[in-house]
């Protein structure tokens, strides 16, 4: 099975760990690594290294990070260049998230998990009011939640 380690600025990482227990109880080998103020970026660099070591069995790994070209996406890449079988994918959401988590298990590769949750998450950002003045079947879809 697929590893997935998610990192993050701040407590969004765990958040979104959190979080994901309201769809699935699918939580084997998956941590959340947080960026804080009094890291340092060699000491979070080492904790990613350490989480890593943890969860990562022989179908490799992905981390899922917040936000391209910050430290918590610049160490992943850093480590990624000298593991194999891990890759790094940024823009963390919970679509994202849960798309990796209930694939993990069934896609023959990591590059298969990898381009199924990046297709997710483009898929997933949708102005619902601007499809609700364009198609009113989508605004009585909404009245049935309520």
């Amino acid at each position: 099975m697929i590893a997935i380690l998610l990192v993050s600025h701040g407590p969004f990482a765990a958040a979104a760990l959190a979080s994901i227990t309201q769809f699935t109880d699918d939580l084997d080998q998956i941590e959340a690594v947080t960026l804080e103020v009094s890291d340092s970026p060699e000491s979070f660099h080492a904790r990613l290294e350490a989480a890593l070591d943890r969860i990562t069995g022989d179908d490799g790994a992905v981390i899922l990070t917040d936000i391209p070209g910050g430290t918590p996406s610049n160490r992943a890449m850093m480590i990624a260049l000298t593991r194999p079988n891990l890759e790094v994918i940024t823009g963390l959401n919970m679509i994202l998230f849960l798309d990796a988590v209930l694939k993990r298990r069934i896609v023959s590769s990591l590059h298969e998990l990898c381009l199924s949750i990046q297709k997710a998450g483009c898929e997933s950002i949708l102005n619902l009011t601007e499809q609700a003045r364009i198609k009113p079947e989508v605004s009585d879809e909404f009245d049935e939640l309520r």
